[in-house]
C-alpha cells in the first residue's frame, strides 16, 4: 500500500514510466476543483489495465473515461452526478460485479434530469448495488443481484410510489433512511413499508438536519404488515425519542435501539420475540422506560441479562454475549459494495473508506480567502491517493507535503 499526494494534479502527461501498471487497487478522496484533476484521473485509470477495485470519492465523474475490462469492484461517491456521466462510468467498467454509487444529499429537491428520470442500466455480471442519495425511476438488475438504498424518508416515498417504479431481476435487501417519523412507518410511509419484504438490515434515523422544534415528537416504528418484516434480521433505530413497537418478526435476531432522550419498547409476543434474539443494546437519558423491565425480566427467566456498558444509567445497555461472539449491530452489513463488506469478502485490504486511512490536505488550489479558520479546521480539504498493486511505483517528482 502507497499514500502519495496528489499535488497539483497535473500529473497528465506523465512519463511511461510513471504509469501504474501493475496497479490493482486505487482509492482517492479529493475535493479539489483542480481543473487537472478529470484527465489525470483518465490517464491514471487508462494506465492501470489490471486494476480491480476503486474507491473513488471526487466532485464529479470525469467525462471519457477508458475501458478499465478488470474491474470488478468501484465505490464511486461525487458531489452530484447525472445520468449520461453515471452511464459512461458503467460502460467504461463492464465486468462489475459490485457497485456503489452515491452523491451528496443537499436540501434542495433534485430536478427531474437528475432524479426520478434516472433509468439506471447497470452491467450483466453485476451481483450487489448501493445507491447513495439516488432514486431511480425504475431498476433492472441481473437475476441474484441485491441491491440497497440509502438516503431521506421523504424522497424513497416518492420514488416506491411513483407510477412507473419498478424494480426488475434484483431484490432490495437493506435501507438506510433519515428523515422523521412521529406517526409510525407504515402510516406516514406507507410506499417505503410495502418494499420491504426482502429487507434484512433496516436502519432508521432522525434527520441530522433537525431541530428542537421539529424532534418535539417521538419517532415511532408502529406495527407493521408481516409480509413487510419476514426477512428483517437487523433493525437499528437513532433519533432523539423513540417509541419502538415490535410485533412477532420471525428472522429478527439483532436490535439497537438509540434514544438521545426516552425509549419506549413494545413487543406483541415478548417471550418469543426475546428467545429469538442474539443482540439487544439501546441507550436512552432517563431511568423509567416502558416495556423495557418486562423484556429485562423474560431475558433474565431464559437466562440471559442486560448489563451495563459503562457509569451511570445513562450508558448504552446490552444483552450479555458470549467473548468470542459479540455482534456490534452498528457495523452490521448486507450490502456487499462498500468498503467494510468488501473487506470481509478478500477484496479490500482494510475495511476503512481512504478518508478514514488517509487524511486529506489542501491542495493548495484555494484562496486563502476561500475559508475561515473555522472552516479549515472543521471541513475536510484536499486530496489524497491509495495505490495497492504487486510492483508499487511512485512518482519521485511529487513534492512530499
Amino acid at each position: 500500500m502507497l499514500d502519495c499526494p496528489l499535488g497539483m494534479m497535473a500529473a497528465a502527461t506523465a512519463p511511461e514510466a510513471q504509469q501504474p501498471a501493475h496497479a490493482q487497487l486505487l482509492q482517492i478522496a479529493t475535493n479539489s476543483s483542480d481543473p487537472d484533476l478529470a484527465p489525470w484521473l483518465c490517464w491514471l485509470l487508462a494506465g492501470a489495465q489490471k486494476l480491480a477495485a476503486a474507491e473513488l470519492n471526487i466532485p464529479c465523474i470525469p467525462p471519457g473515461l477508458p475501458a478499465m475490462p478488470n474491474l470488478a469492484h468501484l465505490i464511486l461517491r461525487c458531489q452530484r452526478t447525472c445520468l449520461a456521466d453515471i452511464q459512461s462510468a458503467l460502460q467504461a467498467a463492464p465486468n462489475l460485479e459490485t457497485l456503489l454509487l452515491g452523491q451528496d444529499w443537499c436540501w434542495e429537491e433534485p430536478s427531474t434530469d437528475d432524479s426520478t428520470a434516472w433509468d439506471v442500466i447497470v452491467p450483466l455480471r453485476l451481483r450487489h448495488l448501493s445507491l447513495e442519495n439516488i432514486c431511480p425511476s425504475s431498476l433492472s438488475l441481473p437475476a441474484g443481484c441485491t441491491v440497497s438504498f440509502s438516503g431521506q424518508l421523504r424522497r424513497l416515498e416518492g420514488m416506491f410510489g411513483a407510477a412507473g417504479w419498478k424494480l426488475r431481476g434484483g431484490c432490495l435487501k437493506m435501507l438506510d433512511a433519515f428523515g422523521f417519523c412521529h406517526g409510525g412507518l407504515a402510516f406516514k410511509y406507507p410506499n417505503v413499508a410495502a418494499n420491504l419484504g426482502t429487507v434484512e438490515v433496516l436502519r432508521l434515523r432522525e434527520s441530522p438536519f433537525c431541530t428542537v422544534s421539529s424532534s418535539a415528537e417521538e419517532w415511532t416504528l408502529g406495527p407493521l404488515p408481516a409480509e413487510s418484516t419476514a426477512c428483517i434480521t437487523t433493525l437499528h433505530i437513532s433519533a432523539q425519542d423513540v417509541a419502538v413497537i415490535v410485533l412477532l418478526w420471525p428472522a429478527l435476531r439483532h436490535v439497537k435501539l438509540d434514544a438521545h432522550m426516552t425509549l419506549s419498547l413494545d413487543y406483541e409476543d415478548v417471550e418469543a420475540s426475546a428467545a429469538a434474539l442474539e443482540s439487544f443494546e439501546y441507550s436512552d437519558n432517563v431511568k423509567e422506560r416502558a416495556g423495557l423491565k418486562r423484556f429485562q425480566s423474560v431475558l433474565a427467566a431464559q437466562g440471559r441479562r442486560i448489563v451495563s456498558k459503562g457509569r451511570g444509567y445513562k450508558a448504552p445497555k446490552a444483552m450479555e454475549q458470549p467473548a468470542d461472539g459479540v455482534t456490534d449491530v452498528s457495523e452490521l452489513c448486507c450490502c456487499g459494495c462498500c468498503t467494510g463488506c468488501l473487506f470481509g469478502a478478500g477484496a479490500l485490504p482494510d475495511a476503512r473508506s481512504v478518508r478514514e486511512i488517509v487524511p486529506l490536505r489542501s491542495d493548495g488550489h484555494q484562496g486563502e480567502s476561500d475559508f475561515s479558520d473555522e472552516d479549515e479546521e472543521s471541513e475536510d480539504e484536499g486530496d489524497y491517493e491509495e495505490e495497492g498493486s504487486e510492483d508499487e511505483y511512485s512518482d519521485e517528482s511529487d513534492e512530499d507535503m
